[in-house]
């Protein structure tokens, strides 16, 4: 990071990518070019478009939220070129702002101002190579005339019996603050604290990184330990929470800082996006709401079209940030609710009143949440769909609510044969229905664990009987028959209410996560199927247990509506000190049970 001219470095144009091999979120390039280690090496009329997820820069994020006035691109490269800066003002329209041709046989830096008239849009780097060169960077910078804010800004990350990814996140991470720390000013600092729930990570000594066992509580229980490190024993001002493989460019860490500085808003926060790992270009989720359930925003967006690029930096609110990548103050900042993992991050956002936006090129890659369905996942999901409703306190629910939260999902589970799900749901119920003591008592869910594991062993994957054959569903028409269909799978409960005589026996294999009824309805027994576990999952039709679940599902919903105007007092009374220093204090100093 060059400091030849004035202003501050905001963002990096990454020319060589360093987490995944696709070089479509970085550039677009044709013609003759090679990534090396010191940049990007052009041969003659090679061209290169960085308008990119981490090469874009929205005039309208850097000027809405930070105090900077004047925007500059800074460059450094050698050989001859044309570096443009198009400026983008809709999804198809865009246009040259400025030119500037660059040569130099021994490197030379460059610079673009930005007129201070161009107010909006986006802005990218266009770079054509005249003849052999090499772009060593590219950088947007900008100027402010109101002093930074402090900002100490400590990463957590909380991890459990993944040591490998733990200690290489550990150690790129110590890397990056070791090469950017002399670049900060006094009043700016990075730090890392790496949260071992599992107490069995053997992590050598790093520069800038704390190493902290801790007692199994959870997700939530991690993060808090990370966020009573960097608040209470270390005075920070900001605290980011990120997944413990790190799976992000430090770049994004370093975007996320520069914000935060020169920040407009004293609560602002920063919600990173996260990406599929396959295909790296795909996004899941750019900040959620919650409604009726979690409402992932941007979802399955292909950011290599430009199009789709540009529609995806209009500004949207949202609810909460996941935790693979959340940034905030923690000023006045109330710490997560003690619901070990699933629907912490959804609640801490809403709870807390922080004003939150995302930036382009502040990302994370991660699984497939589908993958990792269970009774156990479910069970967290009906608690915590329950608690978002009887904490939310400007939200009076109409006495239906309960109902649509409840029924539906059991309903999907039984009627696909997941009984074990359904039951770990009403499960779910039930421990919401003890109130504020079932969370005071359970932060690490030792109750719970000898049910949920029975449970989860019911739907556990198990290798596939040699010699057995399996083969996908049959095919279903979906015209005229629409309706007939709805009505047998009502009649009938989706099959189970046939005679079992009925029921074919062909061993069919189902992709793991799906719940069309239709795949399930005519078989005695399913197979689901994943690329990410060995084996299958065996499911097989009993109509007993289902009758037996849907009876409890009716029952638990009457007792959640009737009981609701309790529960919400107790909870609104109670959970502020679930969600304080000192109950999260206690639960650091015990041991496992």
């Amino acid at each position: 990071m060059s400091e030849v001219l004035q202003g501050d470095v905001l963002q990096n144009i990454l020319l060589v990518p360093q987490v995944v091999s696709d070089e479509s979120l970085y550039f677009r390039a044709q013609g003759d070019y090679v990534c090396e280690a010191e940049g990007l090496r052009l041969g003659q009329g090679a061209q290169v478009n960085f308008f990119t997820w981490f090469g874009l820069f929205n005039l309208d994020a850097w000027r809405n939220h930070t105090t900077y006035e004047h925007f500059i691109l800074q460059g450094e490269a050698r050989g001859e070129l044309v570096v443009e800066i198009w400026h983008h003002t809709g999804p198809v329209s865009a246009y040259c702002l400025m030119r500037r041709h660059v040569k130099s046989e021994d490197g030379t830096t460059f610079d673009l101002h930005i007129p201070d008239e161009i107010f909006s849009g986006l802005l990218s780097v266009r770079v054509r190579s005249l003849k052999p060169s090499v772009l060593y960077a590219l950088s947007w910078k900008g100027v402010s005339q109101t002093p930074a804010r402090a900002v100490r800004l400590g990463l957590s990350i909380t991890t459990f019996n993944r040591q490998q990814a733990a200690r290489a996140s550990a150690e790129r991470i110590s890397a990056f603050i070791q090469q950017v720390a002399p670049l900060l000013p006094d009043d700016a600092e990075l730090a890392l604290a790496v949260v071992d729930n599992g107490r069995n990570l053997e992590l050598p000594p790093l520069p800038h990184v704390t190493y902290i066992p801790n007692r199994n509580l959870g997700g939530s229980g991690g993060f808090a330990r990370g966020l009573y490190h960097f608040k209470e024993e270390r005075r920070f001002t900001h605290c980011l929470f990120m997944d413990d493989d790190a799976a992000c460019e430090t770049e994004s860490i370093w975007r996320t800082l520069q914000l935060l500085r020169h920040a407009r808003e004293a609560d602002l926060a920063v919600a990173g996006t996260l990406f599929a790992q396959q295909p790296p270009y795909l996004q899941k989720e750019r900040g959620a709401r919650f409604e009726n359930h979690c409402v992932s925003l941007g979802k399955n967006r292909d950011l290599r079209a430009a199009r789709q690029l540009f529609n995806n930096e209009k500004p949207q609110s949202f609810d909460y940030g996941g935790w693979w990548f959340f940034a905030f103050p923690l000023e006045h900042v109330a710490y997560p609710f003690p619901f070990f993992v699933r629907g912490d991050d959804v609640l801490f956002g809403r709870y807390n009143r922080f004003t939150k936006i995302t930036l382009a090129g502040v990302s994370t890659w991660g699984d497939d949440f589908s993958a990792k369905e269970s009774p156990m996942t479910r069970y967290l999901d009906m608690r915590h769909h329950l608690m978002q409703y009887l904490l939310d306190s400007k939200d009076r629910q109409p006495w239906w609510r309960w109902a649509r939260v409840i029924l539906p999902p059991v309903l999907r589970a039984t009627l696909t044969m997941r009984y074990a799900t359904a039951e770990a749901q009403l499960l779910g119920v039930r421990h919401v229905l003890q109130g504020p003591a079932f969370w005071k008592e359970n932060p690490a869910l030792e109750c719970v664990w000898p049910t949920i594991r029975a449970l989860n062993a019911q739907e556990a994957a198990r290798p596939v009987a040699s010699g057995q054959v399996l083969v996908p569903p049959s095919g279903f028409s979906s015209n005229r028959k629409v309706l007939r269909r709805r009505l047998m799978k009502l009649l009938t409960l989706n099959g189970h209410l046939l005679p079992s005589s009925m029921w074919k026996e062909t061993p069919v294999t189902i992709e793991k996560g799906s719940h069309i009824l239709e795949q399930f309805m005519p078989y005695r027994c399913v197979f689901l199927v994943s690329p990410h576990i060995k084996g299958a999952v065996r499911l097989c039709k009993d109509r007993m247990r289902l009758l037996a679940i849907l009876w409890q599902a009716v029952r638990l919903t009457g007792r959640m509506t009737l009981a609701a105007p309790a529960l919400r007092r107790a909870y609104a009374a109670q959970a502020p000190a679930l969600m304080h220093e000192a109950f999260w204090r206690e639960q650091f100093s015990k041991e496992d049970a």
